[in-house]
């Protein structure tokens, strides 16, 4: 008859509770690894983040360009009314002098 000694009984039992937490574990990383992967879960919304993040980036830098463009025509425009001004005050005036 083969008897096992305590501490053995003790080490058998430990080991079948660290067997269970890590099937436990396997389980939990499994489920959630299903759960990224499938249709509408994580990994789906982290690509459609970062293309929305992209895209963003992409409008800023178009926004940021074309405010340039504003700024430069509308100093233009500004500039060339500024130096017609008195020219049209004073066809205006002499308009309604004549009249």
């Amino acid at each position: 008859m083969t008897e096992y000694c305590p501490d053995h009984t003790k080490l058998y039992s430990k080991i079948e509770v660290i067997d269970t937490k890590l099937d436990a574990f396997f389980d939990r990383v499994s489920l959630h690894i299903e759960e990224g992967d499938k249709a509408g879960g994580f990994r789906d919304r982290l690509i459609f983040a970062e293309t929305s993040v992209k895209l963003c980036k992409a409008e800023i830098s178009t926004l940021k360009k074309n405010r340039w463009l504003v700024g430069i025509v509308s100093g233009l425009v500004g500039g060339l009314v500024s130096q017609l001004s008195p020219e049209l005050v004073n066809l205006i005036i002499r308009i309604m002098i004549r009249q």
